[in-house]
């Protein structure tokens, strides 16, 4: 993170600031979580779409993807926002798997003309959310604008998610941006929210403990434009293709909620209820993020495709865990 950023974050974030899931105001957040990787090169663009599930070659400067990136067996290592700029795609990924994401692609770099540049000290991620947001990102269906339309000024680069919106800014100008919006209103919130609206808005985030687990359907990252099923060969396009003609995939994304005392985490299983005693507990799912305001959780939940309709569920202490739809979101 750039060191002038990092030192005036220190001064305008409470120490005491709460996540609020209903915000009668607007609120804007450092999204520090998040990391830049910057691709650039004249092979960047073929070099990338023989690694990722999107169609790379249809990223332009005015909509952006999110996308994957594959293991050979078809599992998801990492998801992110490509973004092109004028010279180079910008990779918004957690920082948490930035390491291992660029060590993998520099594995297939071999003579590409390509480069790998941690843009973090040049560039600051930025959330805004409008007061009282409680719409998810969009349904297919009903929805046929471009998802994630992307505008560009001389500092700022915008990305918008639903309703609220992602700022890649120059980090030269991220502290007068900051304030410019604190004066039309936006206050300061936390990480928890904006991670708290990614699940609303149904984007599978990884960690170092989910890297690997799913495919990318099992992921919904097939309802939200994140996978091409015509751009030809990508690491993992074998299976991933396999599991969308001749299969379906037995497990999907879900929004769920609970309520515990204790912090969930990451990979923590989900249960069927009704199960004979002298049944050992199977486990039908498992918590992919996790927001928590109070005892109230919200989560995505990876979960086998008939358990959610026919069963209730429980967490392994019996704690009951309610879908907060009754089925796979964004379908």
């Amino acid at each position: 993170m750039n060191t002038n950023w990092q030192h005036f974050l220190n001064t305008q974030i409470p120490a005491k600031t709460t996540f609020s899931a209903e915000s009668s105001t607007p609120q804007i957040i450092a999204l520090t979580q998040f990391s830049v990787l910057k691709i650039s090169g004249a092979d960047s663009l073929q070099f990338l779409q023989g690694q990722l599930t999107t169609n790379v070659l249809q990223l332009t400067e005015q909509v952006s993807q999110f996308s994957a990136m594959c293991s050979p067996k078809g599992r998801v290592i990492a998801t992110f926002f490509l973004v092109k700029s004028t010279d180079a795609v910008l990779m918004i990924l957690p920082l948490a798997l930035l390491t291992l994401v660029k060590d993998k692609l520099s594995r297939y770099l071999f003579r590409a003309k390509v480069q790998l540049t941690v843009a973090d000290n040049e560039l600051c991620l930025i959330g805004l959310i409008p007061e009282n947001y409680t719409t998810p990102l969009f349904h297919l269906e009903h929805d046929v604008r471009p998802l994630f339309i992307t505008h560009a000024n001389e500092h700022a680069m915008t990305i918008q998610i639903g309703l609220r919106t992602l700022v890649i800014v120059a980090a030269h100008h991220a502290c007068e941006y900051w304030h410019n919006q604190g004066m039309h209103g936006y206050q300061v919130s936390t990480l928890e929210a904006w991670r708290h609206v990614d699940q609303l808005s149904g984007l599978p985030w990884l960690t170092p403990d989910t890297t690997e687990a799913f495919i990318p359907q099992m992921l919904n990252l097939d309802k939200i434009e994140g996978i091409s099923f015509t751009k030809g060969c990508y690491t993992g396009q074998e299976i991933v293709a396999r599991t969308h003609y001749l299969g379906k995939s037995k497990r999907s994304l879900c929004l769920a909620e609970c309520h515990s005392a204790t912090s969930l985490l990451a990979t923590t299983e989900v249960f069927l209820s009704e199960q004979p005693n002298s049944t050992p507990l199977n486990a039908c799912g498992q918590l992919l993020s996790v927001s928590q305001q109070g005892t109230h959780c919200t989560f995505l939940l990876v979960i086998n495709h008939p358990d959610y309709l026919t069963s209730p569920l429980q967490l392994i202490d019996q704690t009951p865990v309610h879908l907060l739809s009754g089925h796979p979101i964004n379908e």
